[in-house]
């Protein structure tokens, strides 16, 4: 657990920084990162494929955060997302947290990021190169501000990296 403390003071440090109203929180899981810096926005809102994840995430939510306007849903984000790009939702008061599989966020995901106002995006990866592409593609529209490396899997060539991109 030592090796995941840079990513949560990274990421708590840049919130102290931006302070947005909103976040979305995509490839949530159990709300780890929603339910850990809820207290920093007035909405929050995680996207997950997994449905027990999902439900474990609103029932744990609820205990913490009774009456906050937090809650998680079931979503395929691989696959398009016009109700979300579509809805007005994601604004420029908001931060799009992404914290993906290996094999990163894809390219319908990418583009409905940059299709959205959302100023601010942190991007946690286990896989530097699944995130690097992604950026070729996030690059058109944002740019990395800040970033972090951190090995919290030692003895295996594995590396988490966490970066803070902000809309040019």
């Amino acid at each position: 657990p030592e090796g995941f403390l840079p990513i949560l003071k990274f990421i708590q440090k840049t919130l102290d920084s931006l302070a947005k109203k909103k976040l979305f929180d995509l490839f949530c899981g159990a709300g780890f990162f929603s339910l850990l810096f809820a207290d920093f926005f007035e909405y929050v809102h995680g996207y997950d494929l997994v449905e027990s994840s999902v439900k474990r995430a609103n029932i744990t939510a609820g205990k913490l955060y009774p009456g906050f306007p937090i809650r998680f849903e079931k979503k395929d984000l691989y696959q398009t997302l016009e109700e979300i790009r579509d809805s007005g939702i994601v604004d420029t008061e908001s931060l799009i947290l992404v914290d993906p599989p290996r094999a990163g966020i894809g390219k319908v995901l990418a583009e409905a990021i940059l299709d959205s106002s959302a100023s601010h995006v942190l991007y946690v990866s286990c896989n530097p190169n699944s995130q690097i592409q992604d950026l070729e593609i996030l690059s058109k529209k944002y740019k990395v501000c800040s970033g972090l490396i951190t090995d919290p899997y030692p003895h295996t060539p594995h590396l988490e990296s966490v970066l803070l991109l902000e809309r040019i």
